[in-house]
């Protein structure tokens, strides 16, 4: 037993760090706007460094982070950091980045984000040298650490969470897992609605799930975020910058399943922006173990939903995100 759940564990440490490394990878663009600076900096933010002289990230570069930040009184609180940097423990959320810091200007404008590694005491720093309207760019500077002479340059953006009257379609994958799909298998139909807080936090998400997706599964499931759910996938439910991490069961919780969406569009896929793919393990229940990834969810209806980056991860095994 204590074998087992060791493999386990170190699997899931494995696969977190190869998930964020895919899961974070995107390109921004930005506009310059006659608009003044915001009047609040809370928001789900993702930060992408360039042109840097020495790159060590995971899964290539360039180095990047996500986190969610809120404003309040004057007070800034930062959580929900992932990264694809190899001077970051991605094991938990919350040994991954540590002693956030956002220095503040006048009219609650951003003068830098500063990160430090739980690791080796890396210390990452974020100059900002211009805001348009809320996007930010500037230099990147590393000290200490493995991340010690780093540099190069940065542009960093709020991004919007998920419509929260939309309804999006797709169809879940199973990618191996337990390897017994129904006879006949095409995947699942699924319906999403995405719920984010001004918390971050996903609680009243619903996923309905239209096929079995393993052999003697349930043929619909209607699957909820809550604080149930997240009890059982060991996390709290989330948006991170421009990724979704959240736990979905049914009311008594025997069926529950972790996903990660992120968004598609604009690297060259033939996948519209706006739209999410998804990746999927199941926790518990007849399919426990089954695991999967997605088509594309694609918005029902004439929803407006701003561009986010693409993204397209793999998916093998149960994050195992803990706080």
């Amino acid at each position: 037993m204590l074998d087992a759940l060791e493999a386990k564990v170190t699997t899931q440490r494995i696969i977190l760090r190869f998930l964020i490394a895919l899961a974070v990878s995107l390109t921004l663009g930005f506009a310059a706007s006659a608009h003044g600076p915001l009047t609040t900096v809370t928001g789900a933010y993702v930060i992408v460094a360039s042109n840097e002289t020495a790159q060590n990230t995971s899964d290539g570069y360039p180095l990047q982070i996500t986190f969610d930040m809120i404003e309040r009184g004057g007070t800034v609180i930062v959580s929900n950091i992932l990264s694809n940097s190899n001077c970051v423990n991605a094991n938990t959320l919350s040994e991954q980045l540590i002693n956030p810091a956002v220095k503040m200007g006048a009219e609650s404008t951003i003068e830098s984000f500063t990160f430090g590694s739980a690791v080796d005491g890396s210390v990452f720093t974020f100059s900002v040298t211009q805001n348009l309207n809320g996007a930010y760019t500037g230099t990147l500077s590393a000290t200490s650490g493995c991340a010690d002479s780093d540099s190069g340059n940065f542009t960093a953006q709020i991004v919007p969470p998920p419509p929260p009257v939309a309804f999006y379609s797709g169809t879940l994958v199973d990618a191996g897992g337990t390897g017994n799909e129904p006879n006949g298998y095409t995947g699942a139909p699924t319906s999403a609605n995405f719920r984010v807080s001004g918390r971050f936090t996903m609680d009243g998400t619903t996923m309905q799930i239209k096929a079995a997706l393993c052999q003697g599964g349930p043929a619909i499931e209607r699957l909820t975020v809550s604080p149930l759910a997240d009890s059982i996938g060991g996390f709290q439910s989330m948006q991170s910058g421009n990724i979704l991490l959240f736990n979905a069961s049914d009311s008594a919780g025997t069926d529950t399943i972790t996903f990660i969406a992120t968004p598609t569009g604009a690297d060259g896929n033939t996948d519209p922006p706006g739209n999410w793919d998804l990746t999927y393990y199941v926790d518990t229940g007849v399919c426990a173990g089954s695991q999967g990834s997605s088509s594309p969810f694609i918005i029902e209806g004439n929803v407006p939903s701003k561009d986010v980056a693409p993204i397209h991860p793999r998916f093998f095994g149960n994050p195992g995100l803990t706080h």
